[in-house]
């Protein structure tokens, strides 16, 4: 049982969001997150060009590698 006074979430209670509310919690969320996220830049050696990605996964993307190999090179880079 829940403490006297304890304040429940409706939806644990089976209690379903607005659309409206859920839109706001995805944008608030996603925007949480990106202010979390770490931007990496990447400069091509050939050309000087510098291309700042706003998290690993969308530097990733761009690279057309995966996240964990890029992740793998970003801490090999670190050590240096």
């Amino acid at each position: 049982m829940h403490p006297k006074g304890a304040k429940i979430s409706l939806s644990k209670l089976g209690v379903k969001h607005k659309v409206e509310t859920l839109i706001r919690l995805r944008k608030h969320l996603a925007e949480f997150n990106k202010s979390k996220s770490l931007k990496v830049e990447v400069t091509d050696v050939s050309t000087k060009q510098t291309i700042i990605y706003d998290s690993i996964p969308k530097a990733a993307e761009g690279l057309g590698c995966s996240r964990r190999q890029l992740a793998i090179e970003i801490r090999k880079y670190l050590k240096v």
